[in-house]
């Protein structure tokens, strides 16, 4: 949460120039951002008890400016909410997105392996062993509010980074999608996009018959017709058109293994997020404590590390 909502869009300034205006722009580009009240809430609570401690004990600023905002009324009430996909709604999904469809792969892969979408934005075919059926998850694309730009980047932890088995079902689909975007490349000749990579990870989408730049190509799985990159945001949107969650994915992959008879602590290790011992409504809950954001907030700010 902070290293998302706080660190991209605060992280240049000073705490003793935080200003209420500089934190109300803040709050209304996490609202443009999608982020439902109840979100932006518990954020800026987070951010509020942070800046306090900076005022006493800590004596680095004489007063709150946090304490000056309040959340967008124009906020969403409520995001689509998280639930259980039973198999009769992941088939009408496929009906929905047949192969071909530019959400057809990120679709299989949030419901087959539990991925973060933007762990599925940034798959690339050398991640994927299909001999041996197992996917490697070695980098996401993040949008970078700042700098406006996408960024391909490690994944979200140093733990995030893991290698795991897929089903025959998925190894077939994805090798049938390998061979498709090959013909799509013919298709479409020098009007083809290639998507490279700037060494600060910028991701760059290139028409192939454009003069060969000198940068890194990313050979992504999750691709439009034409070549080009398919967005987080993108994929989002789609899910949300449909009514469900992206995250809902991830917690109906991690309910399927437990009901298939993993255990709790082996489910949380495949997904690489901490664990509770218990399944509220069936849905695999994954829980954080806000004083150690808190904690985050002031470290970053004061020490002026990167928050990870």
């Amino acid at each position: 949460m902070i290293k998302y909502h706080v660190t991209p869009l605060l992280g240049d300034i000073d705490i003793q120039d935080l200003a209420p205006a500089a934190l109300d722009g803040w709050m209304r580009q996490l609202m443009r951002k999608g982020l439902a009240q109840k979100s932006l809430k518990l954020i800026l609570a987070i951010l509020r008890q942070a800046l306090n401690y900076a005022v006493y004990p800590s004596n680095l600023i004489q007063s709150n400016p946090a304490l000056y905002i309040k959340v967008p009324r124009t906020a969403p009430r409520d995001l689509v909410k998280r639930r259980i996909i039973t198999p009769h709604e992941f088939a009408a999904l496929m009906e929905a997105f047949p192969m071909g469809h530019v959400m057809h792969i990120p679709t299989l892969l949030l419901y087959n392996t539990g991925m973060r979408v933007a762990e599925v934005a940034g798959l690339r075919w050398q991640d994927i062993d299909l001999k041996q059926m197992t996917i490697s998850v070695n980098k996401q694309i993040r949008y970078i509010a700042k700098d406006k730009k996408y960024c391909l980047t490690p994944p979200k932890t140093r733990s995030s980074q893991r290698t795991f088995t897929i089903t025959t079902e998925l190894v077939k689909e994805l090798s049938a999608w390998k061979s498709a975007q090959a013909e799509q490349e013919l298709a479409y000749g020098e009007h083809y996009v290639y998507v490279y990579e700037e060494p600060d990870g910028t991701i760059r989408n290139m028409s192939k018959g454009l003069p060969h730049v000198p940068l890194a190509r990313v050979d992504l799985v999750c691709t439009r017709s034409d070549g080009r990159s398919y967005s987080v945001d993108c994929i989002r949107k789609q899910l949300n058109a449909k009514r469900y969650n992206s995250h809902s994915f991830r917690h109906n992959h991690a309910t399927l293994l437990v009901e298939a008879g993993a255990s709790i602590k082996g489910v949380a290790n495949q997904l690489r997020e901490p664990y509770s011992k218990h399944l509220d409504d069936g849905i695999f809950e994954l829980r954080a404590k806000v004083g150690s954001d808190i904690s985050r907030v002031m470290y970053f700010f004061v020490i002026k590390h990167e928050i990870s």
